[in-house]
């Protein structure tokens, strides 16, 4: 009968340890999860703020993108005109040499008569 509460005793024993092991183990995971726990949150957060940014950023970048692209059209319609008026302008520089030299011949032949 001693014998067999010394077994029981010790059995006892060991279990209590064996759960003050299992306690300390579990105060650590529960510690462990709640860290983990506000980590995510705040990557959560920083998750949430970049995808605002982004947004903002890529409204913006739409908002350039149009703008390059009127900027783009009104550059060619300038270059379009400035391709017209350098035509003008080479016409009317013919037409004004055309006419200096009809004027000079015109005043070479009144000189001669």
């Amino acid at each position: 009968a001693l014998r067999a509460k010394r077994t029981v005793e010790q059995s006892f024993e060991e279990a209590q340890v064996r759960i003050n092991e299992l306690t300390v183990i579990n105060v650590n995971l529960s510690s462990s999860k709640a860290k983990i726990e506000q980590e995510l949150s705040a990557v959560a957060a920083d998750y949430d703020e970049i995808t605002k940014e982004l947004r903002v950023s890529d409204e913006r970048f739409q908002r350039v993108q149009t703008e390059l692209k009127h900027t783009v059209e009104h550059l060619h319609e300038e270059q379009e005109r400035i391709v017209k008026i350098e035509a003008i302008k080479k016409s009317l520089e013919i037409e004004v040499k055309v006419f200096i030299q009809i004027t000079l011949n015109s005043i070479s032949f009144i000189m001669n008569i």
